[in-house]
This record gives structure tokens, sequence and C-alpha cells, in this order.
């Protein structure tokens, strides 16, 4: 592993199992933080996407299926979206201020079967960090899947 400066130090330590998830926010992937956040962003050059277009339609299904209380519902006729929320709320690891609440977003395309899932940390973290969470992280955003599924096409 590179040498780190003391503030990634401290935000690969908040990404560590029990601290601020008990999972983890890295799981398996033992990439420094930098390259784990570069290759999303290859993906999403890619894909000619960029990190803020998609953190916006998430936060748009997410609002929607948070209007829903907790029931599933239809958004745009095409994807199945519930919102389950939980008490409570989350720092950034990376030190940006604020907290976010405890909420979990499920969207599945009904026409492909396709489900992706993510959390209002997660909106934060891929709109203001770049960040989607290492490979093997249980809330790993996969930015491919993110963006196919809610039908982001450019931006």
């Amino acid at each position: 592993m590179p040498k780190m400066s003391p503030h990634e130090r401290a935000v690969r330590e908040a990404m560590q199992p029990g601290r601020l998830t008990r999972d983890g926010m890295l799981g398996t992937d033992k990439r420094a933080i930098p390259e784990i956040i570069s290759a999303d962003a290859a993906t999403l050059d890619r894909l000619g996407v960029t990190a803020e277009a998609l953190a916006r339609r998430m936060r748009e299904v997410s609002d929607f299926a948070r209007s829903r209380l907790g029931d599933p519902a239809t958004f745009e006729g095409r994807l199945e979206v519930q919102a389950v929320e939980d008490r409570g709320s989350m720092p950034c690891p990376f030190q940006h201020p604020g907290r976010f609440p405890k909420c979990v977003i499920t969207a599945r395309d009904t026409a492909t079967g396709e489900q992706v899932m993510w959390s209002s940390l997660s909106e934060h973290m891929i709109e203001a960090h770049g960040f989607f969470e290492g490979v093997g992280s249980p809330f790993r955003v996969d930015p491919e899947a993110v963006v196919r599924v809610l039908g982001v096409t450019q931006g």
C-alpha cells in the first residue's frame, strides 16, 4: 500500500468493518481508495455519464421511493422501487460535513429483472467523492449496473 496522508489514513480507517458500518466499505478490495475512485470514474467516462448526473438520478428515484413510505411503487412505468428507512444517520467517511439518513433504496427494472441497491450515504459519496465503495462491499454500487437500471444515458 502506498504511503498515505493523515487524511487518507483516517478515511481508510473509517471505512474498515465495525467503524461506520458492520461490514465496512472496502469489501475485499485491496486497492488504495484513489485507485478505486479512478477505476469507477473511468467506467463512468466510458459510459458518458458523470458522477454528479448519476447521483442526481439516484436522488430522484430515492425521493420518489421515500415518498411512498416504505411501500413498493412503480417509477416511470418501468422501475419497481422501494425505500427502507432505519432510525438514525451516518457521517461521511471522507469527513465531509453532515449526516445522511439510514435509508436503503432498491430499484428493479421490471423488463429485465435486474436490481440495484444503494443508501443515502452512497448517493452523497458518489456525487461528492466519486466513491462507489470497494469491490466485495455489501453496499458497493456497480457503476455500470446502476447506470443501466436507472436509464442514465448522458450527463
